[in-house]
């Protein structure tokens, strides 16, 4: 295989990522203050490098946007994944292995239940309402048989969509140590002290899409681990195992866009405005003080403070001076714009039946669920199809080529139709 020239496909998947993703920063700082992001470059003979930047948030007055953003992430996760709700099931497509199926759908519920995948997918969901995409990975099957996942932050990885829109390849930049790198891949020997830190490049890819493939290879996508220019590892998955949603698509930029791209700017002058409504009000409680040249007192505006002065003085009497009077003003723009962002990140939605004051009907239940489903739908159905039902056909796809035991007769893998 061309090694080169996997690498300069990569880099040409990063140079479309970080046009496509240019207001990362700007939503970080007031959306998601504590995440980072990484900035994938290639310098010299195809060396992988990967620099990570810390977002600044000193200067953030207004947490609104990070709010609506965490509301949005988990009433997304309970709709469309509850914890305590069967969510999915596998059907057949031809009415043979109905038992096998229920149980397997029962097992992998269990399995999901009891492993770190809400957690994983949650982070995934907080990622997607902020930045626009999200993405996770199904890593395998643990000892005990439970499916393990991790977590992919925006900006840490690019891909090429295939005709369906899902990942085809998919370019990722992992941050091992020189220890985990060595017991991640035994038979590669890192140079290094055991906490110096190594920068990967892990890239699946369609086998169909690498020109010089192995005919022997029988996976459908080919795995490449590289550290620096090398290639370190080599080996295949039978489904992809990177995941990626996007709250809306968008033909111009496969990175999609979210709700704060469409109120990036009202976050941005909300923010402002609390900084300067802030100002306002200390100005309102300690406020500047006018006092005559050469004054022989000291003004104090600290309460319970006396400030004493010479009333024979013609016009020595302090006084206040330039204290905001249309405070009100403020707080009513803010107001709006803090409700043009809540609607943005469809806070509405999640209030419809939070904010009844009576008991409703079931009929009033179901009008009501389906006025929220009619809202949701469009990036309900994205979410759906490119983030959930991937990851369940990879889940099921590894139970089936695993040593798992089912109770039922498990059939062929190869014919089974679901």
């Amino acid at each position: 295989l061309d090694n080169k020239a996997l690498l300069a496909r990569a880099r040409e998947a990063e140079a479309i990522r970080q046009r496509c993703t240019t207001d990362y920063g700007r939503i970080a700082k007031y959306v998601m203050p504590n995440s980072y992001r990484y900035d994938i470059t290639f310098t010299g003979q195809g060396q992988f490098q990967t620099t990570p930047t810390q977002n600044e948030s000193f200067d953030v007055h207004d947490t609104t946007a990070r709010s609506a953003c965490s509301v949005l992430a988990g009433g997304t996760l309970n709709y469309v994944a509850p914890v305590n709700r069967r969510w999915f099931k596998l059907e057949s497509q031809d009415g043979n292995n109905k038992e096998f199926l229920d149980e397997a759908s029962d097992v992998m519920f269990k399995g999901l239940a009891a492993s770190n995948f809400y957690q994983v997918f949650h982070e995934s969901l907080v990622e997607r309402s902020a930045f626009g995409v999200g993405a996770y990975t199904f890593v395998g099957l643990d000892n005990a048989g439970l499916p393990t996942f991790e977590a992919v932050p925006p900006g840490s990885f690019a891909f090429e969509e295939d005709v369906n829109g899902l990942p085809g390849a998919f370019y990722r930049s992992v941050h091992l140590t020189v220890a985990q790198v060595a017991e991640a891949f035994p038979d590669y020997k890192p140079e290094g002290k055991a906490a110096d830190v190594k920068r990967l490049l892990h890239i699946v890819i369609k086998r169909t899409w690498v020109d010089d493939a192995p005919k022997e290879e029988a996976n459908p996508y080919l795995s490449f681990w590289f550290s620096d220019d090398k290639l370190i590892n080599r080996g295949g998955f039978r489904k992809m195992p990177y995941f990626v949603s996007r709250f809306m698509g968008s033909a111009q930029n496969i990175y999609g866009w979210g709700p704060a791209h469409s109120c990036l700017p009202d976050i941005e002058a909300l923010n402002e405005l609390e900084h300067v409504l802030d100002v306002a009000v200390e100005k309102m409680v300690e406020p500047p003080i006018l006092a005559p040249y050469q004054e022989s007192f000291t003004a104090s505006s600290r309460p319970g403070e006396i400030t004493y002065y010479d009333p024979l003085a013609g016009g020595a009497k302090p006084e206040v001076w330039q204290v905001p009077t249309q405070y009100s003003m403020g707080v009513d723009r803010a107001e709006k714009k803090r409700q043009r962002i809540d609607s943005a990140f469809m806070l509405d939605v999640f209030k419809l039946f939070s904010s009844q004051t009576r008991q409703l009907t079931a009929t009033e239940t179901a009008e009501l669920a389906n006025e929220r489903l009619a809202q949701f739908s469009p990036t309900f159905v994205r979410l759906v199809n490119e983030g959930c039902l991937p990851m369940l056909e990879a889940y099921f796809d590894k139970l089936l080529w695993s040593k798992y035991v089912f109770k039922s007769q498990m059939p062929q893998a190869e014919t089974l139709k679901y």
